[in-house]
Formats: structure tokens, sequence, C-alpha cells
């Protein structure tokens, strides 16, 4: 009965290291995953603030053609000091409302679509590039000197 019992026990060597090499890939998919999603998420929020920021920054300009470069601009400085690499950045203007006369509302509407690539986490699932869409709007005041 001893001599069974331990045999028992030395049959149970290396059952941990066997564990560990099947579920460590698990592990580290998932914690992949994670990551990904949170770069996404990340990604989705900076293009949200960078479209709003391009928006203002267009109502504050007293013509159509300052107020497309200071979107673009502030689009790009936005999307920049926030660490988001488009391969691909699309920016669609509606400034048309800047030249508006003394007195009439109008708005600024910014639209941005923005390829991230994830190509650097390599995760079955995930796509290697993910556009992100954004649209910012802002009203210009109407009594503002422009």
């Amino acid at each position: 009965m001893l001599r069974t019992l331990t045999r028992l026990r030395r049959d149970d060597n290396g059952s941990a290291t066997v564990e560990i090499v099947i579920l460590a890939p698990v592990f580290l998919m998932v914690l992949l995953l994670i990551v990904g999603l949170g770069r996404i998420q990340m990604a989705g929020n900076s293009t949200e603030s960078a479209a709003g920021n391009g928006a203002r920054a267009a109502t504050l300009q007293g013509d159509q053609a300052s107020a497309d470069n200071a979107a673009e601009q502030a689009v790009r400085d936005s999307l920049t000091s926030n660490g988001i690499n488009c391969q691909q950045l699309t920016i669609n203007l509606d400034t048309s409302a800047v030249e508006n006369q003394l007195g009439q509302v109008g708005t600024v509407t910014v639209d941005i679509t923005c390829v991230v690539s994830l190509s650097d986490i390599s995760v079955p699932g995930l796509p290697g590039n993910y556009t992100l869409n954004a649209t910012g709007t802002s009203p210009i005041n109407p009594y503002s000197e422009r």
C-alpha cells in the first residue's frame, strides 16, 4: 500500500509544468486582446477630442480659408499630442458658416476618419487596421468680431 501511494505521488511530478505550458499561451492571448481593445478605445477617444478641437479652432477664425487651415492644424496637433499615428487621415470640413454676417447663427463641423495600425499586436480576431470615425461640431458666436 505504501509503495502504491509513493508511486502515485511520483506520477504527479511535472504536471504543473505541463499545465503552465498549455495555459501560458492562452493567458498571453487574453492579455494581448485586452491591450488591443484598450488601444482602440484610447484612439477613439483621442479622435473624438481632435474633431472637437478642430471645430473649436475653426470658429475663432474670420474667414473660411483661415478656418479650414486652423481646423486641420488643430486636428493634426491633437492626434499627434495624444500619440495617435494615423496611417490614413481624412478630414472633412464644413466651415462655410464662419463667413456669416454678424448676428447670424452658424456651426462648424469637422469629420475625421483615421485608420490606425494594430499590426504590432498580433492576436487572432483583431484586424491589422482599425478605422476610427469622429465628428465634432462647434457653434460660432454670432456677435464675435470677424
